[in-house]
């Protein structure tokens, strides 16, 4: 195969990374609360250090009280699972769409200046790497995890 030397499918790669990893940033800003998550995620390591000590100690009040408290915990677990679920289908969603439209430049080998030769489809994971490192440094400045 020849080389790609037209920069039609570099910028499509580019744009295609850029949006999927744009739409992930924007939807974990929509959809997940960081403080309510650090919280959640507070409680439940408080609870993990009780169900330990519990478990240690042989204690059956201590192991019921623990028991009990598990389906406040199991709930808080769900509800950050569903914030961030909402904010994955979104993004999942868009780069299925994404993928099949720009499928057809996977097999064009594409000159990377520094890699050489790489087929469409490691460019475009390439790309889709330096964006989202990108967008998780902006969602780590924002407060998100």
């Amino acid at each position: 195969m020849d080389w790609c030397l037209d920069l039609e499918p570099l910028i499509i790669f580019m744009l295609a990374a850029a949006i999927i990893s744009f739409v992930r940033v924007f939807s974990e800003l929509i959809f997940v609360n960081p403080h309510q998550v650090r919280i959640y995620n507070r409680l439940m390591s408080e609870w993990r250090r009780k169900a330990k000590e519990a478990m240690r100690s042989g204690n059956p009040r201590q192991i019921e009280r623990v028991k009990r408290e598990k389906t406040k915990i199991d709930s808080l677990a769900m509800t950050i699972s569903k914030m961030r679920f909402k904010s994955m289908m979104i993004t999942f969603s868009l780069s299925i769409i994404i993928f099949i439209t720009i499928a057809k430049y996977f097999a064009i080998p594409i000159l990377v200046p520094i890699l050489g030769k790489l087929s469409g489809l490691w460019y475009f994971i390439l790309c889709s790497l330096a964006w989202n490192s990108i967008g998780s440094i902006i969602l780590k400045l924002k407060g998100y995890e």
